[in-house]
Formats: C-alpha cells, sequence, structure tokens
C-alpha cells in the first residue's frame, strides 16, 4: 500500500515574495514585473495561497493567474485564466489568507500572477503549491519531518 507524502509529491513557488507593492502599477508574474512563468509540466493541481497584507484607504489589489503555452518574459503573451482571480482586496477585507486551487490538466504549461494595485501601496506576497498525487525526485525538499 502507498502512502500519499506530500512533501514528495509537491513543488513549492514563491510567485510574488513578501514585499509593499506600489500603487498604479501592474506586476506580472514576479516582483520586478519581468514576467516569469511557472512551469506546471508533469503536475496535476495547483493551490494558490495569496497573503493579503494591509492597503489603505481607497486602496485596492486584485490578483489573478494567467497563463501562456511558452514561458515567455512578455506580459502580452499571457491570459488570463478564467475564473481565476481573488476578491478585490480593500481595507475592508485586507489582512488576510486567501486560497485557490487550480486544475492543471485543463491549463496551458506556464502560469504567472497578475497584481494590479490603485490608489495605494499594497502589502502582500503569492504562493503557490504544485502537487502531481505521486512521487516527484524534483520535489521541494523539506526542512524536517516529524
Amino acid at each position: 500500500m502507498s502512502q500519499f507524502r506530500i512533501a514528495e509529491c509537491s513543488k513549492v513557488i514563491s510567485a510574488v515574495l513578501p514585499q509593499t507593492l506600489s500603487a498604479g502599477t501592474t506586476y506580472n508574474g514576479s516582483s520586478d514585473a519581468s514576467g516569469i512563468g511557472i512551469d506546471t509540466r508533469d503536475y496535476n493541481e495547483a493551490l494558490v495561497i495569496f497573503h493579503a497584507g494591509a492597503t489603505s484607504t481607497n486602496g485596492t489589489a486584485t490578483v489573478s493567474i494567467v497563463e501562456s503555452a511558452s514561458d515567455s518574459t512578455t506580459a502580452s503573451d499571457y491570459a488570463a485564466v478564467s475564473g481565476a482571480a481573488f476578491t478585490q482586496i480593500t481595507t475592508a477585507n485586507d489582512n488576510a489568507i486567501y486560497k485557490a486551487s487550480i486544475d492543471l490538466k485543463k491549463r496551458l504549461r506556464y502560469l504567472a500572477v497578475k497584481s494590479v494595485v490603485a490608489n495605494q501601496n499594497f502589502t502582500g506576497s503569492v504562493s503557490i503549491i504544485l502537487s502531481r498525487g505521486d512521487s516527484d525526485p524534483n520535489a521541494t525538499s523539506v526542512s524536517f519531518s516529524v
């Protein structure tokens, strides 16, 4: 009988590192807006974890997932994944953790995170956990196992 071990069948990616995102800016894929594609080949599911920090009065942040068939650094090569956007963050719902699941069998190979910040700076981060359901020799190593 096989035992499922998440550390052996998953990969953790910091899609947007914890930071303050500037108002009036669109970030595509990475903190420096250069765009990075997350290669999802050989994975079945993605768990997206959005850590929404504080925003100021009238500030908003919209975080969504975009996809591409190639690992492009050009934002226009990525298209929105229908239905893959978190609720817009305002002062009414900031300082919270949001999560979403994406069935990768229905998606193009590369995913990226698109963040649009308006009116006030915003703090936050996005992590993505890719999972397979079977052992992955390239999975993220664990710091400890108890």
